[in-house]
């Protein structure tokens, strides 16, 4: 079997919408956190580990974020009809 590091493509949805979000939460939470969850070997992470945990987590709390949007983007749909429709109303109304 011969490895292609050509064919892992990560796009932009990916990268903008997944793991930009999910490593800057991770990198704001990981000492408070860290510790939580693995205890004494959160310590001892060092190197390609601690780059490997980093990256999974990453991507991990970035599908959680990303699900946290999406369910907040039917709130914000309404909020945006709302708006277009009181500045449509406001466009129709004649000059006094």
């Amino acid at each position: 079997m011969n490895f292609e590091p050509q064919k892992i493509f990560i796009g932009l949805m990916d990268f903008f919408s997944i793991l930009l979000p999910g490593t800057l939460l991770i990198f704001l939470l990981m000492d408070e956190v860290g510790l939580v969850v693995l205890g004494d070997r959160f310590c001892n992470l060092a190197g390609s580990e601690a780059w490997a945990a980093f990256l999974f987590a990453s991507y991990l709390f970035g599908h959680q974020v990303f699900l946290l949007g999406a369910w907040l983007d039917e709130r914000y749909d309404w909020a945006r009809r709302y708006t277009l429709n009181l500045v449509r109303s406001f466009a129709c109304e004649k000059p006094i």
